[in-house]
């Protein structure tokens, strides 16, 4: 993974301070977004979304389903970067609306599930979602400054859509991401500081 330029606050706090808020460890196994294949800005792009589509249709089960949503909503993380990096804002705007169609997804299939099996796939969808706030927030300050307005705006939304998922969590759940979720705030506001130093 490349080095941000964030990367350098980091070293400006003592270990104890990152400690103390779970900074070092809690993200240690997450798997980073995927290059980016296929964008919105490019003419068979249609084709990604078809097959995505037929993939969900034949899925065998409501498990293999959410598996599916989540990796899309990854991908469409990645097309959007790519997209902003591109200062193509449309096309980035494209990739998002397609991850909150997999966001919406997911959620209406956790309504339809039972209780054991609804608590399951909400805190998978849970985890997924500091994940992706945790990952936006380290390469905003790499993305081109006008055009990541947008990311801005996607971290801000995945924040709220993460508050109201919390509420729905059982409490042993909902502790257990307490680290997680100290550090996608601080991370954020790392981000957006480092942020303002020009390039």
């Amino acid at each position: 993974m490349p080095i941000h330029r964030s990367a350098w606050l980091l070293a400006l706090l003592p270990v104890s301070a990152l400690a103390g808020h779970g900074l070092l460890n809690s993200f240690n196994d997450l798997k980073w977004l995927p290059a980016a294949g296929r964008t919105p800005d490019q003419w068979n792009y249609r084709l990604d979304q078809l097959r995505e589509h037929s993939a969900l249709l034949f899925a065998e089960d409501d498990d293999a389903r959410l598996t599916l949503c989540l990796d899309y909503m990854r991908e469409k993380l990645a097309e959007a970067e790519a997209m902003v990096s591109r200062k193509n804002t449309q096309a980035a705007l494209v990739a998002i609306k397609n991850y909150h169609g997999y966001l919406d997804r997911i959620e209406s299939l956790t309504g339809e599930l039972t209780d054991g099996r609804a608590s399951s796939a909400r805190l998978r969808l849970a985890r997924a979602l500091l994940e992706h706030q945790y990952m936006l927030s380290v390469d905003y300050p790499d993305l081109p400054v006008a055009p990541r307005a947008v990311i801005t705006t996607l971290i801000d939304d995945l924040g709220k859509r993460y508050t109201v998922l919390r509420g729905q969590l059982p409490r042993s759940d909902g502790e257990a991401l307490f680290f997680k979720e100290e550090e996608v705030r601080w991370s954020w506001e790392m981000g957006r500081r480092a942020g303002e130093i020009p390039p």
